[in-house]
């Protein structure tokens, strides 16, 4: 009330703020706090408590207006979720002396928000699990070593190295969770640990808890709570290095550093349903969409020759001989140099560890030191017989949006 202690409503004030949910909260009032007034330090307190906790008045004109009086801002709308906001306001034909204040939410952003897809995982890229690999991977190449094998063909030493990565990191039944490390990336192995430890804690004081004790033993409620209080400061010591290290990474690019801004206020882009249109169907898979892609940019060399055996040519312009394509002749001619084991570490080793792979590259760079040698010699003895292995001539075809607009046909 306006002649209640400003001290105790700041309190109760902070007390909803830390207890309400961290996007999509509402609260709409009559707060007897003047916005328009900042000289007084009721006013600063308030809008300083707002802002620190995340919470932005949707009101900046006058809300409430007495005959002869001055006009303040007292009336207010405050929300953790501006970006859903389209407009906000006052009405003045009102029957007091406060004025109707009004916003719109677009609601259909907001629902898509709220819907999170549980991640499924398939593998798991643990440090334990690399450790494993590694250690079978060079007892599979010590042993195709000591029967003679090693080296003499690439299939055999790919298929040796797909085996094994799958022995070792898929699971046997795929694991749901939202938390991942796209989610949270800040999550390292170590604080998974520590987060099934705090699970163990708490399963043991739920199971003290009985009829005769429904609060259960004391001290194992104390050791989880003092656990679990310790493991979130190590959670959000975590996540702050995380940011802090990506906006010093950023600085310089103002693009980038937009997006990690972005990223912690948790506005994303909204996601784009792949549609296409084949053959006057509107089609929705990504894997149908991909293959016609395929098949269309695989079909190009073929149409253009059955062009030209029917007509003689492929309807653009005369074929040049390949005459009109060489240059003058050098007296030199062009010499290769064997790739070396070094030179196949080194290019593992600046592989960028965020570039999509099939196989993690942080994976393969744990494995450089087993590879390198045995890419050493099939790279120079596919090179000297003058053969491309067929097994990377395999690509996979992603269509991806260029816009945000799901009609729209432009996909690179």
């Amino acid at each position: 009330p306006p002649s209640g202690s400003i001290q105790s409503f700041l309190e109760e004030m902070t007390n909803l703020l830390e207890n309400i949910p961290k996007k999509f909260s509402y609260i709409m009032g009559d707060f007897n706090i003047d916005l328009h007034k900042l000289d007084t330090e009721e006013s600063r307190c308030y809008e300083d408590l707002l802002l620190t906790s995340g919470v932005f008045p949707l009101i900046s004109i006058s809300t409430h207006a007495k005959p002869n009086g001055r006009e303040t801002c007292i009336d207010n709308i405050l929300t953790n979720n501006s970006d859903d906001v389209i407009s906000s306001g006052t009405i003045r034909d009102s029957p007091s002396h406060h004025h109707y204040t009004f916003q719109f939410t677009n609601t259909t952003h907001l629902h898509c928000h709220t819907q999170k897809q549980p991640q499924i995982q398939h593998y798991d890229f643990s440090n334990a699990n690399i450790k494993q690999f590694v250690i079978d991977l060079s007892s599979a190449i010590n042993t195709t070593a000591d029967d003679n094998t090693n080296g003499s063909d690439f299939s055999g030493f790919l298929a040796m190295y797909q085996g094994k990565f799958e022995e070792n990191f898929k699971l046997k039944k795929p694991k749901i969770s939202k938390r991942t490390n796209k989610v949270n990336p800040w999550i390292t192995e170590s604080i998974v640990n520590s987060i099934k430890r705090k699970s163990e804690l708490y399963k043991d004081w739920a199971k003290s808890k009985n009829k005769d004790n429904i609060n259960g033993d004391t001290l194992l409620y104390r050791k989880f709570s003092d656990y679990r209080r310790s493991l979130k400061h190590v959670i959000t010591a975590a996540k702050s290095r995380y940011y802090c290290k990506k906006v010093t990474e950023s600085e310089g690019n103002l693009k980038k550093t937009w997006l990690v801004i972005n990223e912690l206020r948790g506005k994303r882009k909204s996601s784009v349903n792949p549609q296409f249109i084949i053959n006057n169907k509107r089609i929705i898979d990504r894997r149908v969409i991909a293959n016609e892609f395929n098949k269309y940019f695989v079909s190009l060399a073929a149409k253009m020759n059955t062009a030209l055996y029917e007509t003689g040519n492929v309807g653009i312009e005369k074929i040049k001989s390949f005459t009109e394509f060489l240059q003058k002749p050098v007296q030199s001619s062009i010499f290769l140099r064997d790739c070396t084991e070094d030179e196949v570490s080194k290019i593992i080793c600046e592989l960028d560890n965020n570039k999509s792979s099939d196989i993690p590259i942080r994976v393969i760079k744990r494995t450089s030191h087993l590879i390198s040698p045995i890419l050493e010699t099939q790279f120079n003895k596919l090179m000297e017989d003058g053969i491309f292995p067929d097994e990377l001539k395999i690509g996979k075809i992603t269509p991806i949006y260029k816009k945000e607009k799901s009609t729209d046909a432009t996909l690179r």
